[in-house]
């Protein structure tokens, strides 16, 4: 790492993380002594407290601009889960249950208290205030909407198939079934795709229905790949939040984001670039807030193709691949260097896990036994600037064994299509890990929609379903090893580096929570005049 930043900004500076007590269920690190007595009784929970408001005689603005890296393409929360989508999402939307993703602290959102029947059956009660921005009350019937049509989501089906069983007890009670003990589940439904949807409002409208959430705010106008512009939620459960309007605007390029931010046209811009930070650091009207990240930027292959199929080719590039120099150029070395596919604070992660070295004679006797020592051509897909460069140097490097690689732009609604119809060689891309250790499952699973190596394996299926039914702590971390072993021998994916966060902002902005996973949760954003 170039610079070792503290996230000292933003607690002093931008109020931020989601406190209070609640939720039960077992943690990885319970005994199954504990998640027994846990799932005997009924949790006693209390609303998380809300990010630290502005006094009431302070005056905010009515308006507030975000600038965002990344396109915005559908507001239905099942068709789509990444960054770029789950920021909005939390906007209008809102889950059972929510979390902590710092501390993987589950707490109450809908659900104000939840119960374990037994090892598989688990009990919601939904708050009685909460409402649709159709004004609508939010029911259990609708989960049970929600869940069945998620069964067919692109996003979220994959990651419904736990539930084996999800009925309504009355009009306020949620029962679910799973088909097996699932140490993550309460981490798992507090994804932005399992966000309640209204079944009133698809019936009516099948079309935009799903933007009917129950959120903090509610969608004004939405232009699929330019801007979402939201306005308050007055009846939102937790009481309306401090900004009327908010607008999140596509600015593909870092310096216009940065321009736009010094002259006021937006009050907050995603990830300025690198060498721009110290431009953001001597304005005296902005601040920059740094903090580490847990999104992993990587080097994938689809294990589909003809090519890219090839183990030995795969083995090969990853002795060639020099991370260190990607992560300097790319972004100045402002970040960490990544051994394993996994989240830094993802349960599971090795320190130091032992990859592949950095080591052209061994790659180049890699090729011969791939059947490639004359070389081969690869295409990489790639969606944005940072990316671009990343692709450029893995180009550079790749030479060296014979490897041609030819970068193929397209911008990142593109990159989803071609990546999830399996019509790519490789790509280079960003995954966000959050804490639970079955986030392996968005890896490495059949049909998830962020497997995008397309990578099977029968012993990493086995190994993830028994590692999430597994309450004892040393035999389900010796699981994950082991998938990260056998990972490493497949090479589905070089992980390259995690990313240090930056984010600039008006000196006057408060009310954000900042997540090292960029799942950056804007609900209580102000800036103040």
């Amino acid at each position: 790492m170039k610079r070792n930043f503290a996230a000292v900004l933003c607690t002093v500076l931008l109020a931020g993380s989601l406190a209070g007590c609640g939720g039960n269920g077992s943690s990885p690190s319970q005994s199954a002594q504990e998640t027994t007595k846990a799932a005997a009784a009924t949790t006693e929970t209390t609303a998380a407290a809300p990010a630290e408001m502005p006094s009431s005689d302070v005056k905010v603005k009515e308006s507030v601009v975000v600038g965002i890296k990344a396109q915005i393409t559908s507001m239905d929360v099942q068709s789509v889960s990444n960054v770029a989508h789950n920021i909005p999402y939390k906007l209008t939307h809102a889950t059972l249950v929510t979390m902590n993703l710092d501390t993987g602290e589950i707490l109450p959102d809908l659900a104000e208290s939840w119960e374990w029947i037994d090892d598989v059956t688990i009990e919601f009660k939904l708050r009685e205030d909460a409402k649709f921005h159709n004004g609508e009350p939010v029911t259990a019937q609708d989960v049970v909407f929600t869940f069945e049509r998620g069964r067919e989501g692109i996003a979220s089906a994959n990651k419904m198939k736990p539930a084996t069983e999800v009925t309504a007890v009355d009009d306020h009670t949620v029962r679910m079934v799973l088909n097996a003990p699932n140490v993550d589940w309460l981490d798992t439904i507090s994804l932005p795709v399992f966000s309640v949807l209204s079944e009133k409002a698809l019936a009516e409208d099948p079309e935009k229905g799903y933007e009917i959430g129950a959120g903090p705010y509610v969608v004004k106008e939405f232009v699929s790949k330019d801007y979402l512009a939201l306005t308050r939620f007055e009846d939102y459960m937790d009481g309306p939040v401090p900004t009327r309007n908010l607008t999140l605007r596509y600015i593909p390029e870092a310096s216009a984001r940065l321009i736009a931010l010094q002259t006021g046209e937006i009050d907050l811009c995603q990830d300025p670039d690198t060498i721009e930070l110290d431009t953001v650091r001597s304005d005296p009207n902005l601040t920059l807030v740094e903090f580490p990240g847990t999104t992993c930027q990587f080097f994938g292959f689809n294990c589909k193709d003809e090519v890219t199929g090839n183990k030995k080719l795969r083995q090969a590039i990853a002795c060639a691949v020099n991370k260190q120099d990607i992560m300097d150029v790319t972004i100045n070395g402002y970040g960490t260097i990544a051994s394993s596919f996994w989240g830094p604070t993802q349960y599971g992660y090795i320190d130091n896990f032992e990859t592949w070295p950095y080591d052209l004679d061994m790659a180049k006797e890699l090729m011969k036994e791939a059947g490639l020592e004359n070389g081969v051509d690869l295409e990489i897909t790639v969606s944005s600037g940072a990316r671009v460069v990343s692709a450029e140097v893995l180009q550079a490097q790749l030479k060296e064994i014979g490897v041609n690689i030819i970068i193929n732009e397209v911008d990142s609604a593109a990159l989803t299509s071609i990546t999830n119809e399996a019509r790519h060689q490789g790509l280079v891309y960003g995954l966000g890990f959050n804490t639970a250790g079955d986030e392996v499952r968005r890896v490495y699973g059949d049909g998830s929609s962020t497997n995008r190596s397309h990578y099977h394996n029968d012993r990493v299926i086995e190994l993830m379903d028994l590692a999430v039914q597994e309450f004892d702590d040393a035999k389900r971390k010796e699981y994950y090893k082991e998938i990260q072993e056998i990972a490493k021998d497949d090479i589905p994916v070089i992980p390259l580096y995690y990313e240090q966060n930056f984010w600039g902002v008006n000196k006057n902005t408060g009310g954000v929570t900042w997540y090292g996973n960029s799942n950056v949760d804007l609900s209580t954003v102000y800036v103040t005049e």
